[in-house]
């Protein structure tokens, strides 16, 4: 690890973070295997124009669809027709699918699997890694399932449309290209859907409730996983706070920087425009890190969901391994809290559980034993914070961005992706008392900006869970 020091600094690790999400994301994804596993069984006559217009228009379906696996419920049934009426080759189809298959083995290992194992300190990783994607659904490459039907999808109809020489043949070509659009049309509306909490946002005058805020985002909560174990801090917190019963939702991708960025504006991804972790999209709209000085701290996925212009402190995970990072990220934490007399809004992103349910599993003993320990890390820092006279002026909110299912989360299909917890702690606040009333991640920013009698953020919508307080 000393030979990572010489060379690894934050620079090098932002562009290595942003390749591999090219790499993992499938919109991106499915376009490099599609075509490299098309030229891998390239035949030897190729119609161009054919092959052009066939493959814009099975791109423009996929991205249509967002991707999503009801779309295989129109893409197959053709796939099977086109077949038939071209007379394509079974072995054909067959040297595309391994062609595919081989080129998901290589960048999964190679962009997901031997970086994690670095994180990890773990040779393991990538094969677990790889096992594990067989049983998840998710538009990444940490799904086998999705991964492969878009690549493969892609890369038949370029080699079926290649070979397209009759007038039959282009009107098949055709007809299929029309089938696929509307299903892809059709799927677009069948999409989780990002909807607001009823609207509940009070005019904030007076004196706020509290002098500053620390958000405490454990990333990749899956809350049957979490609610099943003995966290004694969250406990706590539970006993002497506020909590959400049902948890809060998440929005649709369910992915770090959408959701993120849903927490920091209050308002949707297509409204803030972030909508996956890929590369060249920002925050588009105003963030409480607009409206009050803040600091987020984390990995260094929280300086590509941050504006360029907010303050962040950033942990390498390469450097400092998944499990040492976190720890690191609370001393930075402390040290600012007692120096930045100007900073009212801390906002700390614990990685280690996300991390470790990607790597082997959202029900594994690993994926437990992390959330243990970020739990025993939440309790000396409320400690801390009580030792040193912070607590009595201080709202605590505990949250997560996302749930987990296997080993990845984005589609929403399982609950375990859907909602999160959500806890509020701190002076004022009520105590044992259980929130029903549905709420979404976006709420939080509301309720932020209720805590510290700040404006709204310019595009926050929901509610403030007024509820939580005595006396309002």
């Amino acid at each position: 690890m000393n030979f990572i020091s010489r060379f690894y600094n934050q620079k090098v690790e932002d562009i290595c973070v942003r390749v591999v999400y090219f790499f993992n994301t499938i919109d991106t994804y499915f376009l490099l295997a599609g075509a490299a596993s098309f030229l891998m069984v390239l035949p030897k006559e190729v119609n161009v124009v054919a092959l052009v217009l066939a493959a814009g228009c099975v791109i423009a379906a996929a991205k249509k669809a967002d991707f999503y696996p009801a779309f295989g419920l129109f893409a197959v049934p053709v796939m099977v027709t086109f077949t038939i009426a071209l007379n394509i080759a079974l072995p054909l189809i067959a040297k595309i699918l391994l062609a595919n298959i081989v080129f998901f083995i290589i960048i999964q290992f190679s962009f997901m699997g031997l970086p994690e194992a670095i994180v990890a300190r773990d040779i393991r990783v990538p094969f677990v890694k790889i096992f594990n994607s067989l049983f998840t659904v998710a538009p990444t490459t940490v799904s086998f399932s999705m991964s492969i039907f878009f690549s493969f999808y892609l890369s038949f109809f370029m080699a079926g449309a290649s070979v397209c020489q009759e007038a039959g043949d282009y009107a098949w070509l055709g007809a299929a290209v029309t089938v696929l659009l509307i299903g892809a049309v059709i799927t677009r509306r069948m999409l989780p859907k990002n909807n607001f909490s009823r609207l509940h946002m009070p005019v904030i005058k007076g004196k706020p409730i509290f002098k500053r805020v620390v958000v405490l985002n454990i990333d990749g909560v899956r809350k049957d996983i979490f609610d099943s174990l003995r966290l004694p801090a969250i406990d706590r917190l539970i006993r002497e706070g506020t909590s959400h019963a049902r948890g809060l939702e998440t929005v649709y991708r369910a992915l770090t920087n959408p959701a993120f960025a849903s927490i920091l504006t209050g308002t949707i991804p297509k409204i803030h425009g972030i909508r996956n972790n890929n590369l060249g999209q920002t925050i588009k709209t105003e963030g409480l890190p607009d409206v009050v000085p803040s600091i987020a701290y984390g990995s260094m996925h929280v300086k590509h969901f941050c504006k360029k212009y907010w303050k962040t402190r950033i942990v390498s995970l390469p450097r400092h391994s998944v499990y040492r990072s976190d720890d690191l990220m609370v001393e930075q934490l402390k040290e600012d809290m007692l120096i930045e007399g100007k900073i009212r809004l801390f906002v700390a992103d614990f990685s280690e559980a996300d991390f470790l349910a990607h790597a082997y599993g959202s029900k594994s003993r690993q994926y437990k034993n992390a959330l243990g320990r970020v739990d025993k890390r939440i309790g000396n820092f409320i400690d801390w914070m009580q030792e040193n006279g912070i607590l009595d002026d201080t709202g605590v909110i505990v949250c997560s961005d996302h749930g987990i299912a296997g080993i990845d989360h984005s589609y929403l299909i399982a609950r375990s992706e859907k909602f999160v917890p959500f806890l509020i702690y701190g002076k004022g606040v009520k105590k044992g008392f259980k929130m029903k009333e549905p709420g979404k991640i976006m709420d939080i920013c509301c309720t932020i900006s209720y805590l510290l009698g700040i404006r709204y953020p310019g595009n926050c919508r929901g509610r403030v869970f007024t509820e939580a307080f005595q006396n309002c």
